[in-house]
C-alpha cells in the first residue's frame, strides 16, 4: 500500500486501502464471488419473504478471536450506530434501502424505528423499504461488517487500542503495525473457515514510493501489487504492460471529471457539457494511464452491466463542443473574454500523483486548443483534496468512484441527493430521484436495469460530471500462488489463494 488503511472501524470505511484491510480481519453475513455474486458466510441460511421486503439470516455459530460468541446482536448494534446521525459515518447511504434507514440518518425516526432486529443471538431480521434484488449483494461489502459489540459499548474509542490487541471476526488479525511502514497479519484461529484458509500470514509493506514498492517486487520481497492501493509510475506500468509482467482485470470504476454545480459559470449546463465535449478521452485512455483502459462514454462501468458498453456521450467531439459553449455563453450573456476572466472559478484541481497530474494537463491542453480557455491547475495532497471535494471548495475536479457493491445502482446514488458528501458536484434533480426510486421499487430484473440506464441517461444529459475512462486493475503477482481471484470490486480473494511455494516466512 502506498498509504496506511485511515480506519480499522467498517462503519467509517470510505478508500480502498481500509477497505483492503477489513475484508481482512471482518466477515459479513454474504461474500462476494469471481463472477460478483454473493454466498452466504457468516449466514447459514436466509429466508426471503414472497415480497423480497423481509430478510431472516440464521447465522453459522461463530467467535471473535478473543473466543466471545459473534452473534445478531454485534450486527444490529453496527449496523444501527452506522445511521446515528452523531457518528458520522461516510457512507450511510449504502443502508437506504432498509426500513426507516435514510430517515434515521435525516433525524426524522430513533435508531429503534429502523428495520433492524437481533430475534435472538443467531437471528437476524432485516426489513426494507422496498424489494431491493441487490441486498444480499450488498451487504458483502465491508461497511455492513460488524464490530465486536461487547467490546465498544465498554470502550467507545476501542479502534485507539494497541492494534495487535484488537478482536476480529475475518480469516486474519493484527499481529504487530509499524505505522507508515508494515502491517503483519496472522492467521486466526477462531475464524469459522480457518482449515480453509492456505496462508498463515499476510505481510503489508507500506510505502508512499513507486519506484521502491516496484523494486520491492523484482527483489522478491513484496508478492502482491496491485495499482487501486499502490499506484507505479506511468513509465514503469508501461515497460511492465509491454513485457507482459501485468495481470488486467476490469474494475467497477470510473475516472470522472466533476463539476460544482453551484459554482459560477458551472451552473450552466451547455458550460459543463462543451468542457465535457472537448475532452479527448480516447487519448487519455490510450496514451496516459498505461493500463488498457477504455475511454468511458457512460457513466456506469461496463463490468457491472454484463460488459455492455453505451455511448451517452462521444469519446471527442471539438464541433458539437463549441455549439455548446456558444449556447452557455448566450444564456450567461458573456463574452468568451469575459468566461477567461473567471479566473477563480476556471481551476482544475486533483490529488497529487504523477497520474492525475498528467491527465489534468492533457484536459488543460484540451480546453485550451478546442475552446480557447486558459484553465489554471492546483495539485494538491490527498487529504486536503478530498476534503475540497466533500465540502465543495472547488469548481473542477478530478475524482473517481469504485463500486462498492457489485450493482449499477452503486455509481448512480452517489448523486441522488445533494447532501451525500460523494455527491460531490452537488447535484440534484426530482426527476433523477424519481427514476432511481422507481428502479427500487421494480422487482423484474430487466425492467430494473432499463429504468437505471434512463436514470443514468439523464445524468450524463445533466453532465454534473462528465467520464473519462473505466478502471482496469493493474496486478504484480509473484508466480508463487495458484487459484488466484478477483472480484469485480477489485478484492483479491485471499482465502482462496493457494501458496504454491513458500518464498517467504511471513510468521516473524
Amino acid at each position: 500500500m502506498n498509504t496506511d488503511p485511515a480506519t480499522l472501524d467498517p462503519r467509517r470505511n470510505a478508500d480502498p486501502w481500509s477497505s483492503t484491510l477489513n475484508f481482512l480481519l471482518y466477515e459479513g453475513l454474504t461474500r462476494i464471488l469471481p463472477n460478483g455474486e454473493a454466498e452466504p458466510s457468516l449466514a447459514q441460511s436466509i429466508e426471503i419473504s414472497d415480497d423480497g421486503r423481509t430478510y431472516l439470516f440464521h447465522l453459522k455459530k461463530t467467535y471473535w478471536s478473543d473466543g466471545a460468541p459473534l452473534t445478531a446482536h454485534d450486527f444490529e448494534y453496527s449496523w444501527k450506530t452506522t445511521l446515528d446521525p452523531k457518528f458520522g459515518a461516510a457512507c450511510p447511504y449504502l443502508f437506504y434501502p432498509i426500513k426507516n434507514a435514510e430517515r434515521a440518518i435525516k433525524k426524522e425516526v430513533s435508531a429503534n424505528d429502523v428495520g433492524i432486529w437481533a430475534l435472538d443471538d443467531l437471528t437476524l431480521k432485516v426489513e426494507l423499504q422496498n424489494p431491493t434484488p441487490y441486498f444480499l449483494s450488498l451487504v458483502t461489502f465491508c461497511n455492513f461488517f460488524p464490530i465486536p459489540k461487547h467490546i465498544a459499548i465498554k470502550n467507545p474509542n476501542w479502534e485507539s487500542t494497541e492494534a495487535q490487541e484488537l478482536i476480529f471476526s475475518g480469516p486474519y488479525k493484527i499481529k504487530r503495525w509499524v505505522r507508515n511502514k508494515e502491517l503483519i497479519l496472522e492467521k486466526n484461529p477462531s475464524h469459522w473457515n480457518a482449515k480453509e484458509i492456505q496462508l498463515n500470514g499476510i505481510r503489508i509493506n507500506v510505502t508512499p514510493d513507486e519506484r521502491t514498492a516496484l523494486r520491492l517486487f523484482e527483489n522478491h520481497e513484496v508478492d502482491y501489487i496491485s495499482t487501486i492501493i499502490m499506484p507505479l509510475s506511468l513509465d514503469d506500468l508501461a515497460h511492465l504492460k509491454k513485457t507482459n509482467q501485468l495481470i488486467l482485470t476490469p474494475v467497477g470504476g470510473l475516472f470522472f471529471c466533476s463539476f460544482n454545480v453551484d459554482c459560477y459559470p458551472f451552473h450552466n449546463a451547455h458550460i459543463r457539457t462543451a468542457l465535457a465535449y472537448a475532452i479527448d478521452r480516447a487519448q487519455i485512455a490510450h496514451n496516459i494511464t498505461q493500463l488498457s483502459e477504455p475511454a468511458a462514454t457512460r457513466i456506469i462501468p461496463p463490468v457491472l452491466m454484463g460488459n455492455k458498453d453505451r455511448k451517452l456521450i462521444p469519446e471527442y467531439d471539438p464541433h458539437a463542443a463549441q455549439i455548446h459553449l456558444n449556447k452557455g455563453l448566450e444564456e450567461l450573456g458573456i463574452s468568451l473574454e469575459e468566461f477567461s476572466a473567471c479566473s477563480q472559478a476556471l481551476i482544475l484541481s486533483y490529488r497529487s500523483s504523477d497520474l492525475y497530474r498528467r491527465i489534468a494537463q492533457a484536459i488543460q491542453h484540451d480546453w485550451k486548443k478546442v475552446l480557447g480557455i486558459e484553465v489554471a491547475l492546483e495539485e494538491l495532497e490527498f487529504k486536503s483534496f478530498m476534503q475540497n471535494l466533500m465540502n465543495r471548495k472547488f469548481s473542477i475536479g478530478l475524482e473517481n468512484a469504485v463500486a462498492q457493491y457489485a450493482d449499477p445502482n452503486n455509481i448512480l446514488e452517489r448523486f441522488k441527493y445533494k447532501e451525500n458528501k460523494k455527491n460531490y458536484p452537488g447535484y440534484e434533480n426530482p426527476e433523477f430521484i424519481a427514476l432511481l426510486n422507481k428502479a427500487d421499487m421494480t422487482t423484474d430484473p430487466e425492467l430494473r436495469l432499463k429504468v437505471l440506464e434512463e436514470a443514468e441517461a439523464l445524468l450524463a444529459a445533466d453532465m454534473p460530471l462528465t467520464p473519462i475512462y473505466h478502471f482496469q486493475q493493474g496486478v504484480l503477482m509473484s508466480p508463487a500462488f495458484a487459484n488466484v481471484q478477483f472480484s469485480p470490486l477489485f478484492n483479491l480473494l485471499f482465502t482462496k489463494l493457494i501458496p504454491i511455494d513458500t518464498l517467504h516466512d511471513t510468521s516473524n
